[in-house]
């Protein structure tokens, strides 16, 4: 990886940064160690660790894929039909009964400076003044 601008360290603008360099550099910045989470490091000295410091599951090292033992891409056919329907919304009324709503989801409601005129029993009328 190339490195143009460092702080306090000039590489050249096309010098090639290697580990050797780059350790080099840490070592002169007085940096030692890992870094703490609370840090914006992983607290850790390995990829496994940090992972399991950083509470990633098993698919941060999967890769995304259309087959068994992949993370789901989007236009995977394993989610085709993933979710069925159970027919909970089919309709207003019955979305309405399944969900418990009842009665009031019906009802209008009026936010008026004028007094209540109108509607039927069970609308609400908020007057305001």
């Amino acid at each position: 990886m190339a490195l143009q601008l460092i702080p306090g360290y000039n590489f050249g603008n096309t010098e090639q940064v290697t580990s050797a360099k780059l350790a080099l550099l840490v070592s002169a910045a007085g940096t030692t160690g890992t870094a703490d989470i609370t840090q914006g490091g992983t607290g850790a000295s390995t990829a496994a660790t940090a992972r399991t410091n950083l509470g990633l599951g098993d698919s941060s090292t999967r890769a995304v894929g259309t087959t068994a033992g992949t993370v789901c891409a989007g236009d995977d056919a394993r989610l085709s039909n993933a979710r069925q329907c159970d027919n909970t919304f089919q309709n207003p009324a019955t979305a309405r009964a399944n969900l418990a709503i009842g009665s009031m989801a019906l009802r209008n409601v009026y936010i008026s400076t004028s007094a209540p005129s109108g509607g039927a029993d069970g609308d609400v009328w908020l007057q305001y003044v």
